[in-house]
């Protein structure tokens, strides 16, 4: 560049010198100088104000220093910079900055960069909470997307949370919780809704059922709703001589009818409701409660179990079951009566009590009743003893080892009276364990249905072959034990019968209140 005055002259020297008086002797510098040029891409900004920058070195100076250029950002973009690189994601420089240039670093490039801070709301719509309710991320010059995570879901107590969705209202989610969600220039600002479901499920329960099945069903409350709607199955399953008549929250009355839509708001179990279809009275009395199999069929026992039934407009009782007929006793005593008006042996056949019986009495029953009786065989044996057990006492009532003519062990009848074993199988807590002079004790009286009050004393069909004689009969003492006691005495009388093996149970449930009701 010539020759200067200093060293460090930064322009342009001369090429000729004149000399004269004032300038001999003077000192001239060797000039030379360098131009530095950087460059500079637009790379993904709309534009740059310029595309390289230059500046000069001379002689003594190591550096030199040009301004970077001015960016112009892509829309919804702020300006970053200049980086190193295409995708850099920090600056090297600022736009409109000093930037040092010296000999090793010359000819270089730096991209203009640009940014975009992306976010997206979150709404916690009908949850409990959310974790966040925003969040977000940056896209740079040369990226298209960027990621965030969804926040955590509490739930409503009961229900589960289901991710988030694009409206409150959604039953299914866009992005599960703590999801990843990539957000791009198109996708930024939008609201996702916290959203939790809650499924309900129908149980289906037979209910006595003695076969088949029905299926159980789910519906689902999503969100705000506390409710569901399911339409119930049809009735799947059977119960022997019943009709299934719908469904019940409980086990006794429909509230719910199959194939009809009900809403739900929590599990529920519906029970099969049934009524009783007319079944045959000895099958009935074989799956009842309160029953033992002893004494020659099956027979209820304990202090009141469910076997009241209607008979003539009177409430009567059932004994048990015995070779396909059902053996009843009337509730309440038709007066006091003697076997015999005047002493003779005990033989029941021959007694006037059998004779009132089976005459005046039985005449006076309605026909519709009357011709549910069997006219059936009585036991009518008996033994010298009541110190025996129950079952002793029964094999003796059809025996020959009662005295005298109680040997004459059986009667033709249509009404009769309890045996004496009847009576001691009705106790459950003594049929077992004691005799039968025991039963006064208070846990005999307690547990037997056939026992009706403490003052009460009433006849039995079973002969006494004890030191009186022939001319005894056993009764129910007024402390609940048996005794023997002549023919002659008067003792309260329940009648009892057999109906016919083809006598239906055609309703009720057996209660004192709502008594089995008898048909043909």
């Amino acid at each position: 560049n010539g020759w200067g005055t200093s060293a460090g002259q930064a322009s342009n020297g001369v090429t000729s010198i004149t000399l004269n008086t004032s300038n001999t002797g003077s000192t001239w510098y060797a000039l030379n100088s360098r131009v530095l040029t950087w460059n500079f891409n637009k790379n993904t900004v709309n534009a740059i104000s310029a595309t390289s920058r230059s500046c000069t070195i001379w002689s003594t100076s190591g550096t030199c220093q040009v301004t970077t250029p001015t960016i112009t950002p892509q829309a919804n973009f702020t300006q970053n910079g200049f980086g190193t690189a295409a995708g850099s994601t920090s600056a090297v420089v600022a736009q409109n900055a000093s930037m040092t240039l010296n000999n090793t670093t010359t000819g270089g490039t730096y991209y203009a960069l640009n940014s975009r801070r992306l976010t997206w709301n979150f709404n916690k719509g009908s949850v409990s909470s959310i974790s966040k309710t925003t969040d977000g991320c940056t896209i740079w010059s040369t990226g298209a997307t960027c990621t965030i995570s969804a926040p955590t879901i509490t739930p409503v107590s009961g229900y589960t949370g289901n991710g988030f969705g694009t409206t409150n209202t959604a039953t299914s989610a866009t992005i599960a919780a703590s999801g990843t969600i990539t957000l791009s220039n198109s996708s930024n600002g939008g609201t996702y809704y916290g959203l939790q479901k809650k499924t309900i499920t129908i149980t289906y329960n037979g209910n006595g059922a003695t076969g088949g099945s029905t299926a159980s069903q789910n519906c689902t409350m999503y969100n705000a709703n506390t409710t569901c709607s399911i339409k119930l199955n049809s009735n799947g399953f059977t119960r022997t001589n019943y009709n299934f008549q719908g469904y019940g929250t409980g086990t006794t009355s429909v509230t719910h009818n199959a194939g009809t839509s009900y809403s739900f708001s929590n599990n529920t179990t519906l029970y099969a409701i049934w009524k009783e279809t007319k079944v045959l009275a000895t099958d009935k009395i074989s799956n009842a409660n309160g029953i033992i199999n002893e004494g020659g069929g099956v027979r209820y026992t304990g202090a009141d179990p469910n076997n009241y039934v209607s008979f003539n407009g009177e409430l009567w009782r059932i004994i048990g079951a015995f070779d396909g007929k059902v053996k009843i006793i009337r509730n309440e005593s038709i007066g006091e009566r003697n076997w015999f008006y005047v002493m003779e042996p005990n033989v029941w056949k021959n007694s006037g009590l059998y004779k009132a019986l089976n005459t005046t009495y039985y005449n006076g029953i309605d026909a519709t009743y009357k011709n549910m009786i069997e006219n059936a065989t009585w036991r009518t044996g008996g033994w010298v003893s009541n110190r025996i057990t129950t079952a002793q006492m029964y094999e003796y009532e059809g025996s020959a080892k009662g005295g005298g003519e109680s040997s004459l062990l059986t009667t033709i009848g249509y009404i009769g009276l309890m045996s004496a074993s009847d009576y001691g199988y009705a106790s459950s807590a003594c049929y077992e364990s004691k005799t039968l002079v025991q039963y006064e004790q208070s846990i005999c009286e307690s547990t037997n249905w056939l026992k009706k009050n403490s003052e009460w004393t009433e006849w039995t069909i079973t002969a006494a072959g004890n030191s009186f004689s022939d001319t005894s009969a056993y009764a129910i003492g007024a402390p609940g034990y048996v005794f023997s006691t002549y023919v002659t005495s008067e003792m309260d009388v329940r009648p009892s019968l057999y109906l016919k093996s083809t006598v239906y149970i055609t309703g009720g449930t057996g209660t004192s209140g709502d008594p089995y009701i008898l048909g043909t």
